[in-house]
């Protein structure tokens, strides 16, 4: 006697979804596994400390640069204007007459304003030209700034210091922060029976720049020649570190 069986059209997507889901089960299989060993290896580093460190380098400056400015007013904007031409190409001859080249002069700032009177009526016309002069030698410094004014400038006058090799001290100061970050990270990791093992992470941050010298027009006017004390510059550099300690 001969038995057939005739399978059905269900009979096929029965066994699609079986075979979907051993599909899925293997791979799930297999992710755990994955899982799994990620999780080992997580666990089998240490504990971490995350420090900042500073470091600094001092040293004499040996160059600087000379801020000054000129401000002129008129009920004209264009009169205000060649009134200011004037003025700033007086300043920039001072400027060159005392060894600076035109290389080394550049506007850091222009512009013009409206003014208005008490009742909002307009008023006059105000131009400012700022220049930034860089002087090679530092003993020049207080010289340019005092040709600058002579010659008409009237506003934002300041003096500031730096060093030509200013990269060389930078990266100085940034052994010196990482040497402090690590002195601290082994302090902690020492007081909590710890050792450090390895740098995770380091990450730069940001440094503090020397402020500008600045003088007043009622300072600089008849005052002579201004006195200019360089004194040391300080570059300083600033990380953050995270060590692994051991378990």
């Amino acid at each position: 006697m001969r038995i057939q069986i005739n399978a059905g059209p269900y009979t096929w997507v029965l066994g699609a979804v079986v075979l979907v889901l051993l599909c899925m089960l293997v791979f799930y299989g297999l992710f755990l596994k994955a899982g799994a060993k990620q999780a080992v290896a997580a666990g089998a580093g240490g504990a971490t400390i995350t420090v900042n460190g500073r470091g600094e380098v001092r040293a004499a400056p040996d160059c600087g640069q000379v801020r000054v400015g000129v401000a002129t007013q008129s009920a004209s904007a264009r009169e205000a204007q060649l009134a200011n031409d004037r003025a700033v190409e007086a300043v920039i001859a001072a400027v060159k007459a005392q060894g600076v080249t035109k290389e080394n002069i550049q506007t850091s700032e222009y512009g013009i304003w409206p003014e208005y009177n008490e009742k909002g009526q307009l008023w006059r016309y105000r131009i400012n030209h700022n220049l930034t002069v860089e002087v090679k030698a530092i003993q020049k410094l207080g010289a340019v700034l005092d040709a600058a004014v002579a010659a008409g400038a009237n506003q934002s006058c300041s003096i500031s210091f730096d060093r030509s090799d200013r990269e060389v001290l930078e990266r100085e100061a940034l052994k010196k922060a990482v040497a402090d970050a690590r002195q601290r990270a082994e302090a902690l990791a020492g007081a909590a029976g710890k050792s450090i093992t390895r740098v995770v992470s380091i990450a730069e941050g940001a440094a503090q720049q020397e402020p500008p010298v600045y003088r007043s027009m009622a300072q600089l006017e008849g005052a002579g020649s201004v006195p200019v004390e360089p004194g040391e510059l300080a570059v300083s550099a600033a990380v953050e570190v995270t060590f692994e300690t051991s378990s």
